[in-house]
């Protein structure tokens, strides 16, 4: 069996090629909310949703499988090894300490805000325990916090599926490693046949009454799970799925599914999401998902970043950045993006070149403004929590 294990300072480095990963995640959700300010001064386009919508659930996906690597490497390299309370609740602290710290903060600041207005104060207790898609609340109250319910419930499944479930198939084969992916094939499926019933049962639209929907897409960081078991297990396998041809077949096969989602949206009159697809409402997640995870060897073994790594660039330091303010951006933007939206409805009226100049003068506000918000939740709330995570979990 062959395996690798990391060496310390490896655990450690940073990889410019995982940078590029999150920053172009970052950067695809930001362009999607972009329509926000859009919808402010011009009527709605379908082309312009469909866009908007594409680049939203494949910023956010990727999110997931890469969060999913993360995840994974940690559980291989740490928790594996030595499966028992201190070594899972080392995880959860690592975990725990990186997401929710900034999470509470900005929660509680949206509840203080809504405390002032003159509309009655709810509590949102829903938000406070991560189940908040159910309520359709996270539409209304903090848009973005809907896929952190479905990474905080993946990383709670994460330790019994790596640790619990391939003891189910030991009869099958004595190999950790394929019990592990026996294990993993048996989420993937369990998951799919769980969208597939709801869509075969239902009309509900593709993206509140699935993409969003916890029970419904917990596979979808699994599929970065299986990813860094390859890469922990068969090393050798990994290295040909980080081949530029093997990459550049994954690129290719990603745009093709791509095109054809766009087209069935345009096609169905459904800009908002295919909600017609059963193939898009059940295993149209599963190939995005692993298409998106099978990017990951490529950009985290990018043989040309390697140089830059040695000697950091402007452009390989602006990476650095993004990625590393990528989860408060994350939390604060989409808040930003509609006060911001509220600003330009009065120049609606306005001409065509007027209303021109309002959009990229208030794109150019709504993004300074989350990129200067973002960085302080990250210096004073965000890596805080991670440095005293390192001392809880020593």
């Amino acid at each position: 069996m062959e395996r690798s294990r990391p060496t310390a300072s490896k655990e450690t480095k940073r990889s410019l090629g995982l940078d590029i990963t999150r920053s172009t995640a970052i950067g695809a959700v930001l362009l999607c909310h972009v329509s926000i300010l859009h919808s402010a001064l011009f009527p709605p386009e379908p082309g312009v949703t469909t866009s908007s919508v594409l680049l939203g659930y494949y910023g956010v996906e990727l999110f997931f499988v890469l969060s999913g690597f993360l995840i994974g490497e940690i559980l291989l390299r740490d928790v594996l090894p030595k499966p028992n309370a201190q070594s899972i609740g080392r995880f959860f602290v690592r975990r725990w300490m990186r997401i929710l710290p900034a999470y509470y903060a900005v929660l509680f600041f949206l509840l203080a805000i809504e405390a002032l207005t003159p509309q009655s104060f709810k509590p949102h207790w829903d938000y406070v325990f991560f189940v908040q898609n159910y309520d359709h609340g996270a539409e209304l109250f903090f848009p973005v916090s809907w896929s952190l319910t479905i990474e905080q419930w993946s990383y709670v499944l994460a330790p019994i599926v790596l640790l619990g479930l391939p003891g189910l198939f030991a009869h099958a084969t004595e190999t950790p490693a394929r019990q592990i992916w026996l294990s993993l094939a048996s989420v993937f499926i369990f998951f799919l046949a769980l969208r597939l019933s709801a869509a075969l049962d239902s009309g509900t639209p593709w993206d509140m009454g699935f993409r969003k929907q916890i029970h419904l897409r917990l596979d979808a960081v699994f599929f970065g799970v299986l990813v860094a078991s390859i890469r922990h297990f068969k090393p050798t396998l990994f290295q040909r799925l980080a081949a530029t041809s093997f990459f550049r077949a994954t690129l290719a096969s990603l745009l093709t599914l791509i095109a054809y989602q766009g087209a069935l949206m345009i096609t169905q009159n459904s800009p908002g999401g295919p909600d017609g697809s059963l193939f898009f409402k059940s295993l149209g997640f599963t190939l995005t998902d692993l298409l998106l995870a099978l990017t990951l060897p490529f950009m985290s073994n990018y043989k040309h970043v390697q140089k830059t790594e040695q000697a950091p660039t402007h452009l390989s330091r602006f990476f650095t950045a993004c990625s590393r303010y990528a989860y408060s951006l994350y939390l604060v933007h989409f808040t930003i993006f509609m006060l911001v939206h509220d600003q330009l409805i009065p120049f609606r009226t306005a001409e065509l070149g007027s209303r021109l100049a309002v959009m990229i003068l208030g794109t150019a506000v709504a993004l300074l403004s989350s990129v200067a918000i973002a960085a302080l939740l990250h210096h004073f709330i965000e890596q805080p929590g991670m440095d005293l995570r390192k001392r809880m979990a020593a």
